[in-house]
This record gives structure tokens, sequence and C-alpha cells, in this order.
């Protein structure tokens, strides 16, 4: 195995639970030091066992960052070349225009509101941010052994992340207890109970970190931002999964990661308004707006991605759910993949 094909394979497996990736935390970064990979492993193992998705972005990050500087830049160029004749599909996908359904335009409402907001400076103050996070878990009662019974399960964390003036972060999470699809009796039940660390509370502190590629995305500017994502998605998307799944997922990651001014909220809302093939459903929630989009993952799961803004352009809801269901494992249709409610940014 070479020396970064294990690393590769951690975000091949979006079911990794948080206990392992723990464990590995400190190894990983050392092995992966000089790729400049630090940022993006914490989020992605610190956090949740990544989607399928979430999976397929960071593998091909990976695979990016792992090249020589040598071998990137002749991609680049290879990828420059292809620029004329990409552009005007890729400006197809996501173009900021002014025409747009109802729905649609209620967002773009919410963009207009949003904007004339002032911006603030999250890098003075303390900031606090929550997130209940549920998510479904489908793996074997024995994680080292795949002959055991698979069991499904939902798994509620909640986490709290606290940034000072200097960057430095304070992690806390907490997991509750698990909701059973499929029965077990109580041995297995503590095995997973002990493997996810049920009822205990972790606290992780991290240095300031570099730049996320999150970061390096946003802009207030929503034709430069529309730019932006269309080339990260270019460069890092699955191919299976249609791109309007990923403008979604992406703008949430955005905001999961990083903490966008009024004018930033206003753009990516100008974004999600202008890209087409979303659906803007009646929002469930007063003061806020919905957009969604139905895809598959490549195994043919069907899916239901959904994020939910509020009136000050801050992402309270991620969630996807199953439009299938499992029924080998009693999960019925409707069940999230998961579920993220947010609070917006607690600043003092």
């Amino acid at each position: 195995m070479g020396e970064f094909d294990w690393l590769t394979s951690l975000t091949q497996n979006a079911e990794l639970d948080a206990k392992r990736t723990e464990r590995m935390r400190a190894s990983l970064l050392d092995h992966i030091a000089n790729a400049q990979l630090k940022d993006d492993l914490i989020l992605l193992v610190g956090d949740h066992p990544p989607t399928p998705l979430e999976s397929a972005r960071m593998r091909r990050r990976l695979e990016d960052k792992l090249k020589g500087p040598e071998t990137r830049a002749a991609w680049r160029r290879v990828v420059g070349a292809l620029t004329a004749v990409a552009a005007a599909i890729i400006l197809a996908v996501i173009a900021i225009t002014t025409v747009g359904t109802d729905s649609a335009e209620a967002v773009r409402n919410v963009a207009e509101a949003v904007a004339t907001i002032p911006d603030e400076d999250f890098t003075t103050t303390e900031v606090e941010r929550r997130m209940d996070q549920t998510i479904l878990i489908v793996e074997p009662i024995d994680t080292d052994d795949s002959s055991t019974t698979e069991v499904a399960f939902l798994l509620p964390i909640t986490e709290i992340r606290r940034s000072d003036p200097g960057g430095s972060l304070q992690k806390e999470e907490t997991t509750g207890e698990p909701t059973f699809f499929t029965p077990v009796d109580d041995a297995s039940a503590a095995i997973i109970r002990s493997r996810f660390l049920v009822g205990e509370t972790e606290i992780s502190t991290f240095p300031p970190p570099a730049s996320s590629d999150e970061a390096a995305i946003l802009t207030n500017d929503p034709e430069l931002l529309a730019d932006r994502i269309n080339e990260t998605i270019t460069r890092f998307g699955p191919p299976e999964i249609p791109r309007e799944a990923q403008v979604v997922s992406m703008v949430a990651s955005i905001y999961t990661i990083t903490l966008p001014t009024s004018s930033e909220r206003a753009a990516l809302l100008e974004v999600l308004a202008s890209t087409p093939g979303l659906e803007f459903p009646s929002p469930q929630l007063a003061d806020t707006v919905e957009v969604a989009t139905n895809y598959t993952y490549d195994d043919g799961t069907a899916v239901r991605l959904t994020i939910v803004l509020d009136a000050q352009g801050w992402l309270v809801r991620e969630t996807e759910t199953l439009l299938d269901g499992i029924e080998a494992l009693s999960v019925p249709r409707g069940t999230p993949v998961f579920d993220r409610r947010f609070t917006p940014p607690d600043v003092s």
C-alpha cells in the first residue's frame, strides 16, 4: 500500500465511526502535514461520518493535493486548454440571472434584505456555534468482523464550536442515545454505545487553521462566487452527482466551515436562486426559505437534499432523506441520512 493509499481509503468509507477516526487523528495529521490537508481532515473526521458526496469531494481534493507541484501545474494547463470549450457549459449550469420562479424570487428577496445588513467582523470577537445533528449509521455490530449482523440506527450528536479572535478553536461534542431500526439484543447495543462514546462529551482544541478551500471561495460578488463554485465542482466534484446537488452541498459546507458576512451571505443566496434545476419548496418554518433537490448515490440510493436559511441569511438546517428507505433493515422512506440543525453564531 502506498504512503497515502490508506489515507485515501479513509474518505471512501462514508460510515467510518467517530471513535476510530478520533484515534487515528494524530498519526494521520503527521503523515499529511506536507500536503497541507490538516484543516480538511479535521473537518472530515471531527464532525460526522461523511456522506457519499462529501467523501467523493474529499477524495478528489486528496488526489489533487497529494500530487507534486509539477504534476499539478501540468494538470492545470490541461484544464486551462479546455476552458474555452467548457465555459459555455459551466456558465449554463450556474449563471447569475434575473429570471426565476416565484419561489426563487423569494430567495432573492431575502438576499436583497440581507445585503442591507452591515457586514459583521467575526475576527475581533469570540464566536460560538452549535450544531445538533442526527445521522443514519448502517454497519455490522462488530466493525472488525463484517460477518456479524448489520444494523441500522440513528445517532444524535451535539457539537459546539467556540473560536477566539486569534482563530483558535475549541470543539465540544456530545453523543446521544442511538435509535435502532434493526432489532438488537442488549449486548449488541452495548457494543455500539461503547463504540460511539454514547453519553460522553469530548472537548478538543485546535490552533488557528490555515485558510480553508471554502474560505478561498467566499466573496460578496455573486457572479465571482458562482464562477468559483463552478471551478471547485469541476475540479473536485464527483461526476456522478448532479451539479445542482453539489452546489447546495457546497453552499452548506461554506456556511459550516466559515463565518460569512452579511454581504457574503447575500451572494450565497443569489447563487442558489440562480442555479438551474433546484426546487424552492414552501418553507415549513416562518421567516425562512428552502432550497432542495433530489439525486441518487452511485449505488442507486435515492435521496432528497434540502437546506433552510433564515431571514438573516444564515443556514439553520441541512438534511438529506431517503426517498425509498432500506427495507431489509426496516428503515422507512423519509429517514434522514443526516439532519443538521444550526444555531446562528453567538457573538460575544
